[in-house]
């Protein structure tokens, strides 16, 4: 909606400005965020059967410290896309009027 914001206010410059700012940074957080929803789904689904089993087991502990240590390593990206859009900004952002 942002884009279309820029697009609709600035014509080409505010889709230029999306595509050298804001889109590459939005790549990174979107793909991340999927990853993130899955890996949520599957562990949801562990719980679920680990809630309604019978049997007893202590693998729901290691699915747990797995499941945290996969989200640690989700921010990698995160900090990663902050590194691009704030160099991205850097280099191209004098190149707009709108930007102060």
């Amino acid at each position: 909606m942002y884009v279309g914001y820029l697009y609709a206010t600035y014509a080409m410059q505010g889709l230029g400005y999306a595509a050298l700012i804001i889109i590459p940074a939005a790549a990174i957080i979107i793909g991340t965020l999927l990853k993130c929803c899955v890996e949520s789904i599957f562990m949801s689904l562990e719980i679920i059967v680990s809630i309604t089993s019978k049997a007893k087991n202590n693998s729901n502990r290691n699915e747990l410290k797995e499941y945290c240590l996969k989200f640690l390593v989700f921010l990698i990206p995160f900090v990663l896309a902050g590194l691009i859009n704030t160099t991205c900004f850097k280099l191209f952002g004098s190149l707009f009027s709108f930007v102060t």
